[in-house]
């Protein structure tokens, strides 16, 4: 990319967008193929989420957690950071390629190779002396929390994250006012990768 991200970074940071946007758990986005990408002539991607990566097995499983598929779309910086992520991908574009690619062929990025870059980040972007705490996992309770202050229905969040009750939803639901900080944390964040 024209802002001199190395691969680890772009994956990293694209990877950490989309869990941020659309919710995806870090299995779901380690187990993104090609062929799970429907790009759209008016600029977004439709991710179809029906497959995992196992961190026990190191196999992808062919179905998510929760056993549930699903879609989620993504707007045009998502779809921009995706193609940047595509075109340094060294295994090519074919269906069953890993969209967050690792050190071999039929593996996907690894969790150190994610979670590296994110405490970088945020330890130099925010000041957060210990970033251990803050996990990929940390973007889907963020994304619930976002779906919810743009007056999504408790229903339409649980659909889009799949989870297995309401129950799960709420607990995933957090003011957004509490988390003001973290919003600016974010936009810092945003601010230091211009793709």
């Amino acid at each position: 990319s024209d802002d001199g991200l190395d691969a680890e970074n772009l994956r990293a940071y694209t990877l950490c967008y989309l869990a941020w946007k659309t919710g995806m758990r870090e299995s779901e986005l380690q187990g993104l193929t090609h062929d799970c990408l429907d790009f759209k002539e008016t600029g977004e991607t439709i991710i179809s989420i029906r497959r995992s990566w196992s961190k026990f097995s190191k196999k992808m499983n062919e179905t998510t957690k929760t056993g549930k598929t699903g879609a989620v779309p993504i707007g045009k910086t998502g779809t921009d950071l995706i193609k940047a992520v595509m075109a340094i991908n060294p295994y090519g574009k074919k269906p069953k390629v890993f969209l967050f690619f690792g050190s071999e062929q039929d593996l996907p990025i690894s969790r150190e190779s994610i979670r590296r870059p994110l405490q970088n980040a945020l330890k130099r972007a925010i000041g957060i002396k210990d970033p251990k705490a803050f996990t990929l996992h940390c973007f889907r309770h963020q994304a619930n929390s976002e779906y919810l202050a743009a007056g999504l229905s408790g229903d339409r969040i649980r659909s889009v994250l799949r989870h297995e009750t309401p129950e799960m939803t709420q607990n995933y639901s957090h003011d957004i006012g509490e988390y003001r900080d973290i919003l600016e944390a974010q936009e810092k964040m945003e601010k230091l990768i211009q793709i």
